[in-house]
């Protein structure tokens, strides 16, 4: 069987009329797609379109109100929050969510807990399976670190770092998460011309080496053409264009949501 078909017959992710409302108010309407194994998909629109309400619908920090998602067939809607994650489902923030006052290393820790097999009891008593568990995760999380270029900055609060860098160790940490799907909110805001060239090349290179499926959320479309496959366009909750870059940048409905009818 040739690759695409086999990525065609597996889709990672599985959009399927999903809605969200709000009230009285559609933040999206009947959204279906795939983004399928290895891929790399990009979801834009301007803002308001319903990007991050359909990623934090996948992350269920939102239930939406009808529609079904599923992560390598298996339905998500009505798992809770916390297992999301170990489905293989890993995720960054257009907002940075670390924890300042911690170091990256511990930071990126934090992300590698979900996969601690110690009870309770045995990590309020620091056991030995939980010490030699810490130390495995600790070593992993410096090797993350190692694969951002921030391992001698280990040891640092996240705070003293230029905001490019924490994007960096926000994306380690959910690497360590060990996804599948990696879900990336806004990657490139915030990031200067030299840093923005950095974390494109950065995301592919963890791509390939991790094997990841992506899902992206991005309003700087020359980093959009870069690394995505496929985009899927939103505009008003609803899918207004999908495909390869170039048919989605030349549909008239994606041209006008960004620029107007007149154009």
């Amino acid at each position: 069987m040739a690759p695409n078909q086999d990525r065609e017959a597996v889709p990672m992710l599985e959009v399927c009329d999903l809605s969200m409302r709000f009230g009285g108010v559609f933040a999206l309407r009947d959204v279906s797609f795939k983004v399928l194994q290895g891929e790399t998909c990009g979801l834009i629109g301007p803002n308001g379109a319903g990007k991050t309400t359909l990623f934090n619908c996948i992350s269920r920090i939102y239930k939406p109100t009808s529609g079904n998602i599923c992560v390598q067939n298996r339905s998500i809607s009505k798992l809770p929050t916390h297992e999301i994650a170990s489905l293989g489902v890993g995720r960054t923030f257009q907002n940075l969510a670390l924890f300042p006052k911690l170091s990256l290393l511990e930071n990126v820790m934090i992300g590698a807990h979900i996969h601690l097999k110690t009870g309770f009891a045995e990590a309020a008593l620091g056991l030995g399976r939980t010490k030699r568990q810490e130390t495995q995760k600790r070593d992993e999380a410096f090797e993350l670190l190692e694969i951002v270029g921030l391992s001698k900055q280990a040891g640092e609060p996240v705070w003293s770092q230029p905001f490019g860098y924490q994007k960096r160790v926000e994306l380690a940490r959910a690497l360590a998460t060990q996804p599948k799907l990696l879900l990336l909110d806004e990657p490139a805001a915030g990031l200067n011309p030299s840093e923005l060239r950095g974390f494109q090349e950065l995301i592919s290179s963890v791509r390939r080496r991790f094997g990841l499926t992506i899902l992206l959320v991005e309003h700087h479309f020359g980093l959009v053409m870069a690394l995505c496959e496929r985009l899927v366009a939103l505009n008003f909750g609803r899918k207004i264009a999908e495909g390869s870059p170039e048919e989605v940048r030349a549909d008239p409905e994606f041209v006008r949501a960004y620029l107007g009818d007149k154009v």
